[in-house]
């Protein structure tokens, strides 16, 4: 139940922020006397994950020795589902946490750096592009970000991903697609 409430609090704070176009003074949700860190913005699972387990246990191993793991197939076949879950399970191996990149509303190719930035609490910052302060952000982070339904902006997400893995040996990426992005040493 506390970890609920402390998601829950940050998400409150998040919208607050947006709402009134002010920044927190601190990451933090201080609840009575713990202070909590979210390390992930995944959405709380209300079924159970029931009969996939030997591709929840492939998914988990591969991304323990792959940078870049797409999930791929046909709509609706439960790529987002089992990408939600195995990232769940190793948010703790992942000290900078697991952040979810939502593409679904992104009608843009240009939206995407966008959508990454929104995802790890990046703000834009002035007279640089943002697919450069996101790469240099992401820099020296150790983290997940599940990339989901890439499909419709498949070219820009697989050169920001280029990018973004380039620069960045400690973040892997697993993304969920109907394609391969075609991204260098991408695993599907």
């Amino acid at each position: 139940m506390g970890f609920a409430l402390a998601w829950a609090c940050n998400a409150w704070r998040q919208v607050r922020d947006i709402l009134l176009d002010t920044d927190s003074s601190s990451s933090r949700t201080t609840l009575g006397a713990d202070t909590v860190e979210p390390h992930h913005n995944l959405p709380l699972q209300r079924t159970s994950f029931i009969g996939r387990a030997r591709e929840l246990e492939d998914v988990k191993q591969l991304l323990a020795s792959r940078q870049l793991l797409t999930l791929t197939g046909a709509g609706g076949c439960g790529k987002t589902r089992l990408a939600l879950q195995a990232a769940a399970e190793v948010t703790s191996e992942y000290q900078d946490g697991t952040w979810l990149v939502e593409l679904a509303a992104v009608t843009d190719p240009g939206g995407v750096p966008h959508a990454f930035a929104t995802a790890v609490g990046l703000r834009e910052v002035p007279d640089r592009a943002l697919a450069d302060a996101l790469t240099g952000f992401l820099r020296n982070k150790s983290l997940l970000l599940v990339v989901d339904n890439c499909e419709h902006v498949v070219d820009a997400v697989a050169h920001l991903i280029d990018d973004v893995l380039r620069t960045c040996p400690q973040v892997r990426i697993l993304a969920t697609s109907r394609e391969p992005l075609g991204c260098v040493d991408e695993t599907t």
